[in-house]
């Protein structure tokens, strides 16, 4: 969205884990979104995993682009961009890789 969904409950993700009979086998249901920024914004955003099965390592990719290119010099001093932040529920175990 162009603004971040008020109130807090439109800003929410649900997260099911399901099986091949698309069965669920786990999910966040309660996930809050945050704050959504302007500049830079994030576009053609694209999720694509591994077949996800109980108790093994699946392969998530989260590919996107900018906007715009905001120069260091530019940038409000409350607002630089340091970090791309990905959180994930609670025991979900991460390993990160910056495309080549």
């Amino acid at each position: 969205p162009e603004t971040t969904p008020t109130p807090r409950e439109e800003n929410v993700f649900l997260v099911r884990i399901l099986d091949e009979n698309k069965v669920t086998l786990d999910g966040k249901l309660n996930e809050y979104g945050g704050e959504v920024s302007s500049v830079p914004k994030l576009q053609d955003f694209s999720l694509w995993w591994t077949r996800a099965i109980a108790d093994a390592m699946i392969t998530v990719a989260v590919e996107f682009t900018f906007n715009i290119t905001v120069p260091r010099g530019q940038e409000n001093e409350d607002e630089i961009l340091r970090v791309v932040q990905i959180t994930a529920p609670e025991n979900f175990n991460m390993g990160v890789r910056r495309p080549t």
